[in-house]
């Protein structure tokens, strides 16, 4: 089972759709090398809450 942290607390993620793969392969295309060369990319929202994509 995968965790991700929301706000520096583990919650278990649900299976990926294939909605969210299209958005994941997307933003990977979008952001260019830096997303390929690091592997994960940290995304921060308006609200500022920060995501980590992987």
């Amino acid at each position: 089972m995968k965790h991700e942290l929301l706000e520096g607390f583990p919650h278990a993620m649900a299976r990926a759709r294939d909605r969210h793969n299209r958005v994941v392969v997307n933003l990977v295309l979008a952001l260019g090398p830096l997303a390929r060369e690091k592997g994960r990319v940290e995304v921060r929202s308006r609200s500022g809450r920060s995501f980590t994509l992987a």
